[in-house]
């Protein structure tokens, strides 16, 4: 199991301390009870765009779910929006990447673009701020695809639960296309 620090250090390959809340309203955004008593949590998608299986993501630290279960997207538009209720725990210095502590337990990580880092920041701007509280639909970024691409380097998207083990199960959005807070994936307690 990773959390948000250790996928920060591996990603800055050195060992930062990352600010953790740790008086986070736990339960604040869940669907109904399952049959079988099981509770849900709903992550909805950011970004409007093409649904990529993580496995299919040309990145072998994300594609082998190494980083944490999840989905990969590649964006129609360059706006990426909360999927979930909760706290900026981290931004990358880059500004490509964010990691969100969900008001549920829930730990994300949002990586706009593969090998993005490489562009030093140019084309990407925060909106939010580490700490910053942010609800579902909060606009997170702004980032530049036609720079991105013109540079050489993928818009796929990922967006990854780092805590998933301790999931007893993902429910993957099966369609091929996807708009901004639509249902992306259901985790199960």
């Amino acid at each position: 199991m990773f959390n948000i620090k250790e996928i920060f250090s591996k990603i800055l390959n050195k060992n930062d301390d990352l600010n953790k809340n740790d008086d986070l309203n736990k339960n604040q955004y869940t669907l109904p009870l399952r049959e079988d008593g099981k509770k849900q949590f709903p992550i909805f998608s950011p970004l409007k765009g093409e649904i990529l299986e993580l496995s299919k993501v040309s990145d072998q630290a994300f594609s082998t779910g190494c980083m944490g279960e999840g989905i990969a997207i590649i964006p129609d538009e360059g706006k990426l929006f909360s999927p979930v209720k909760g706290k900026i725990v981290s931004i990358f210095p880059t500004q490509h990447a964010f990691c969100i502590q969900c008001d549920d337990g829930m730990e994300l990580l949002i990586h706009i673009g593969i090998d993005t880092v490489m562009l030093e920041g140019k084309g990407f701007k925060s909106l939010v701020n580490n700490g910053d509280s942010i609800e579902v639909g909060t606009l997170l970024s702004e980032f530049d695809l036609n720079l991105i691409n013109s540079s050489g380097y993928e818009t796929t998207t990922l967006v990854l639960i780092t805590n998933s083990s301790v999931y007893s199960e993902i429910i993957y959005n099966k369609e091929k296309n996807i708009d901004v807070s639509n249902s992306l994936l259901t985790i199960i307690e």
